[in-house]
């Protein structure tokens, strides 16, 4: 009995002696190749060192064609990872764009305690400032105002709001007369102005709203001059009033993610539409 167990640990030992040798010879022979491929003139075996230059020149191809698929991908959508999006996000908050939650708890406010926050300087408090006056029925023109007070504060969301605010359609009653026709472009033309504040700011997030206003329209050269002069107008009208208030001239720099941002939320747009 004893001697059965001696010839049974003899064979464990030995296979597991011959397992260890299978293991470890691929190993040992891929050392010796590296090792024959850093030593100059001391190669044995020239074909076993093409193979293995080829692999590594393989290996080497696939690590450039990575690094170039992400710079690729950084070309087309570079503002996509997280460290960029967060400077989208940082750049928009600077232009009162703000989230629902930002906002929140601004429903909860008294309608005095509201118009306090806005007369202080407080864009969120601006915005739900012209909402409470849109649900009392308060006149467009006095809504406009409202975002335009924000805008002088340096939000370019505010100039997309008031644009929005003073955007009409020619169904309205008032646009039915003689002069109907003559009116609503007019009120439209003052709009698309509005709007070209914001884009001379730099915020190219009215760019659909732009196009949607200019859908309705057949502009003339005249018409389109108009826009720019009138637009270039309520900006210095803007900025004569945040002077005023001890803010200095308007800052209209845009960082190149925010550009590259932009850029992809434009060409998302047109390939949304085509699908329409």
């Amino acid at each position: 009995m004893q001697n059965l167990k001696i010839i049974v640990f003899t064979i464990v030992v030995v296979i597991g002696a011959f397992a260890s040798y299978l293991w470890l010879k691929p190993q040992s022979e891929t050392t010796e190749t590296t090792e024959n491929l850093g030593a100059t003139g001391t190669n044995q075996n020239p074909e076993k060192e093409n193979l293995s230059r080829e692999i590594i020149d393989d290996q080497e191809k696939l690590k450039a064609d990575r690094i170039e698929a992400e710079k690729l991908a950084n070309s087309v959508n570079p503002w996509n990872s997280p460290a960029n999006f967060e400077e989208v996000k940082k750049w928009k908050e600077s232009r009162g764009y703000y989230s629902a939650a930002d906002l929140e708890i601004y429903k909860n406010y008294s309608a005095d305690t509201i118009e306090q926050l806005a007369k202080g300087g407080d864009i969120k408090a601006i915005y739900q400032l012209a909402r409470l006056k849109v649900a009392e029925g308060a006149s467009k023109e006095d809504i406009v105002n409202i975002y335009l007070e924000a805008a002088a504060l340096g939000s370019s969301q505010a100039l997309g709001l008031a644009g929005m605010m003073a955007t009409t359609e020619p169904s309205f009653s008032r646009f039915q007369g003689e002069d109907g026709e003559q009116l609503y472009k007019k009120e439209m033309l003052e709009a698309l102005s509005i709007y070209q504040v914001a884009l001379i700011r730099g915020d190219r997030e009215v760019l659909e709203q732009v196009n949607q206003a200019r859908s309705k329209l057949e502009l003339t050269p005249e018409e389109d001059e108009y826009i720019k002069t009138r637009g270039a107008e309520i900006y210095s009208e803007l900025e004569e009033k945040r002077k005023s208030l001890g803010l200095g001239p308007f800052d209209n720099s845009v960082p190149q993610i925010v550009k590259n941002y932009h850029d992809e939320a434009v060409t998302g747009f047109k390939r949304f539409m085509k699908t329409q």
